[in-house]
């Protein structure tokens, strides 16, 4: 913020209570929050880790071997010479298999292979988030129903069947008598 007025710290302020506002309702709304970033995390992180970069790093090698000037007039190519940014030199054709756009042939393979296993692992992830969504939805309290405090109760119940319990090791008569 460059502006200290009153002014702009109050916009400021009011723009936090608002954002900070909408989401408590979502999260509240939506008992299954935390499930369903699980899920668009599973979509689009590993989509975003596996799959973007060496789709980009592929297409920017293509790119320079199609259209790179020097490679395709042939500049450099003789007597090892180069533009002094590491271009040029050696038979104008870059990499070490012979492909171009700068990329050896085992570069190629793993990123052809990072590309195939982002395919394979990005629905199992999907999936599994989803699965674990769905069910979870199937046994999570309703919108705004203060779902810690479910747990808090079974949290007590646990408690109740655990004192109990020990005071049937203590003595027989007493788990008997409490049920």
């Amino acid at each position: 913020m460059t502006d200290n007025s009153w002014a702009a710290k109050r916009e400021w302020g009011m723009m936090s209570a608002v954002v900070l506002g909408g989401a408590y309702v979502v999260t509240n709304i939506f008992s299954v929050f935390e499930d369903m970033t699980a899920a668009l995390g599973a979509l689009l992180v590993t989509t975003v880790v596996l799959i973007f970069p060496p789709v980009y790093l592929l297409s920017a090698a293509r790119l320079a071997r199609g259209g790179d000037a020097s490679v395709e007039s042939g500049e450099g190519a003789e007597g090892g010479g180069g533009d002094g940014i590491g271009r040029g030199g050696g038979d104008g054709k870059g990499g070490v298999g012979g492909e171009g756009g700068g990329l050896g042939t085992a570069t190629w393979v793993g990123l052809y292979l990072m590309i195939l296993f982002g395919m394979v692992v990005i629905p199992m992830t999907v999936w599994g988030a989803m699965v674990r969504l769905i069910h979870d939805a199937q046994d999570t309290a309703p919108p705004f129903s203060c779902g810690p405090c479910v747990t808090q109760q079974c949290i007590e119940q646990i408690k109740n069947v655990s004192s109990i319990a020990m005071l049937a090791m203590r003595d027989p008569g007493v788990a008997t008598s409490a049920r």
